[in-house]
């Protein structure tokens, strides 16, 4: 495919243009800079070429994919879709426009519009590695993880040096429960990139779920290292800290998370339930309601009753692990605060069950209770 200035040019000796040729070069020059920080005038002068009306059809679908990019870095999404869009329309035989409008689909998380786009970049000829890569993400996304595991091994093959493609393929490893071919994918990206702070965070987040906490603490320490801001290795590094007792550094580091992500149910839970454990309840509280405010799930009102439980309110405690049961039976923290809320409140036989029931499930969940204060 010729480019965009090659294409414009080519035009010009069909016809010939009102203004002056070296402005509608600058428009044309400036239409086709990549550079993020400029996308306002990118667009400004995609805009001026256009208006010109030199190019037509073939010439012109560049011009709109350009215009759509720096649409898309301007972050006015629905604005580069239609870009794209016009661009298919002018030359509807180029994949180039389809990738561009199907990646723009996949960022804004439209994965079943990204997919269509993608199917026909694939089946023009378009078969890259990063076309892959994309609609792998999306198929991941939409929970089709055999077709996204096809996509990215298609993917990876195309450019052995893709190290997203060998930290997603390493996720899906690891939520399926093929530990070891997930560290040896997630050692790869750290071996072809190792200043990517996500192959360190999904490897710490990998070690975390083997209860190897020192390797997951390494991870994480390195991920933050290279990037302050990961919300993944700031949440994971969190979690390693409350099982190894440092909750006042749980706390710290999903405080920080919150800044990046002030609404995410979970980090407000997590800080809610460390903070429990410190005793400080009336802030703990705090995080639970905006928890469980975001999202009335198990985990959250399991986490609220048990500050209930910590500041003697048995009925409200009661009432809370009742629903966090409904919604997932068997949970065995449920069960044996729901246990010691029954027996606070004389429902004796009802709490030796529950306390039964969640022993069978977790032996280790009495010794949790007995060191925040509370046992039967």
């Amino acid at each position: 495919m010729k480019t965009l200035i090659a294409a414009a040019f080519a035009a010009l000796a069909f016809a010939p243009p009102v203004h002056a040729a070296s402005t509608f070069a600058a428009d044309i020059a400036l239409c086709e800079d990549k550079d993020p920080a400029k996308a306002e005038q990118r667009i400004a002068a995609c805009i001026a070429v256009i208006e010109w009306g030199v190019l037509a059809d073939d010439s012109l679908s560049p011009v709109y994919v350009a215009l759509g990019s720096a649409q898309f870095d301007a972050e006015v999404y629905d604005r580069a879709i239609a870009s794209f869009t016009e661009a298919i329309r002018l030359a509807p035989n180029n994949w180039e426009p389809y990738f561009s409008r199907g990646y723009t689909y996949a960022n804004i998380d439209d994965c079943p519009h990204a997919i269509d786009d993608l199917d026909r970049v694939i089946a023009m000829g378009g078969n890259t590695a990063t076309a892959r890569y994309v609609r792998g993400v999306c198929h991941a996304n939409l929970d089709q993880d055999d077709l996204a595991i096809a996509d990215l091994d298609v993917a990876i093959r195309l450019d052995p040096t893709f190290t997203q493609a060998f930290i997603i393929r390493a996720s899906l490893y690891a939520e399926h429960g093929d530990a070891a071919r997930a560290l040896a994918y997630f050692d790869e990206g750290i071996r072809l990139d190792p200043a990517n702070p996500q192959s360190f965070a999904g490897r710490g987040s990998l070690h975390y779920g083997q209860g190897n906490f020192a390797s997951a603490r390494a991870d994480f320490d390195e991920a933050l290292r290279l990037d302050p801001n990961n919300i993944m290795a700031l949440t994971g590094r969190s979690l390693v800290r409350d099982q190894t007792g440092d909750l006042e550094g749980a706390i710290d580091d999903v405080s920080k998370a919150l800044t990046l992500a002030p609404e995410n149910s979970g980090l407000l839970n997590n800080r809610c339930y460390a903070r429990a454990q410190l005793g400080q309840l009336d802030l703990a509280l705090i995080d639970c309601e905006a928890s469980i405010k975001l999202e009335s799930n198990a985990a959250n009102l399991d986490s609220r009753a048990f500050v209930w439980l910590k500041r003697g309110e048995w009925e409200k405690a009661r009432v809370d692990f009742d629903a966090a049961l409904e919604l997932e039976a068997g949970q065995s923290s449920a069960l044996y605060g729901r246990g010691l809320a029954h027996l606070r409140l004389g429902h004796i036989a009802e709490g030796n069950t529950d306390i039964a029931a969640a022993n069978t499930a977790d032996p280790k969940i009495a010794s949790f209770y007995e060191k925040n204060g509370m046992t039967p």
